[in-house]
């Protein structure tokens, strides 16, 4: 069986907006309780100053309005958790709209986040005379979010050392697509070369090869570009911008998709 859709933090609020409108002088009586015990999250109502009128909340989160109504946020919460929220409150207070924050508190002995969203309730005349709170537990969706952003960092430092361990090896490395253009080079083309990676984008890995070696090489080319094999052991002539003749010994890995050659 799916699991119940929780409603939205704006639909609680048309809601108990609703139930004030038809029961003004009630407001914490009977309707109120009808609709926020039917809640999964917990709801208070505040003074414009932070201080509890009114609790409500599941069972599993053991505890009872007594130990909650009267008393203010620094009361219940440590200091950066009750300064968090009035702050909040105090915003929502000035500016007569809701505020939306999220805090990791100590409840029931373990570290749980929660979101909180606190939105007003204003008299005729528009001026904040109460702020309700509801507290919904995030704390599996925020454990989920964390060991994302935690496998993405790691993932990114692991490109980033396989990026330096490439770009700083003597050995030359390069990437060039199905015509032999040249995509990546390390910074070992200044050795080989005596071009720096920049100088080398899109020029021809065959610019590079002896002339006496040019057909053969291209030839190989054409040959892996055709084979099953993806992995490739070559030897040929380099010629730098010098006129040097450089022995070189590739080894060469064929990426199929898009015909990159890996050398």
């Amino acid at each position: 069986m799916a699991e119940k859709e929780k409603p939205t933090y704006e639909d609680l609020e048309a809601q108990i907006l609703q139930l004030k409108s038809e029961n003004k002088q009630n407001r914490l009586l009977d309707h109120y309780n009808m609709l926020l015990k039917a809640s999964e999250d917990m709801i208070t109502i505040h003074e414009p100053n932070g201080k509890y009128l009114y609790y409500n909340g599941p069972t599993c989160y053991a505890i009872s309005p007594e130990e909650i109504v009267g008393k203010m946020p620094h009361d219940i919460f440590e200091k950066e958790v009750s300064d968090k929220l009035m702050v909040a409150f105090n915003k929502v207070k000035n500016s007569g709209k809701s505020e939306s924050i999220e805090v990791h508190l100590d409840w029931l002995g373990q570290k749980n986040w929660f979101s909180e969203y606190i939105y007003p309730f204003k008299n005729e005349a528009g001026e904040v005379i109460e702020i309700v709170k509801v507290c919904r537990d995030i704390n599996n969706r925020k454990i989920t979010e964390q060991e994302v952003k935690k496998q993405n960092e790691t993932l990114l430092e692991s490109e980033r050392s396989y990026r330096d361990v490439v770009e700083t090896s003597s050995d030359l490395i390069s990437v060039v697509d199905g015509k032999g253009k040249i995509l990546f080079i390390n910074y070992a083309s200044k050795k080989f070369y005596g071009l720096p990676p920049e100088a080398c984008l899109g020029t021809s890995v065959f610019d590079f090869i002896h002339s006496e070696d040019k057909k053969y090489t291209k030839a190989k080319f054409k040959k892996w570009q055709h084979s099953k094999n993806n992995n490739f052991h070559f030897e040929n002539r380099q010629v730098n911008i010098s006129g040097e003749i450089l022995e070189t010994e590739w080894k060469v890995n064929i990426q199929r998709k898009g015909k990159k050659l890996v050398k």
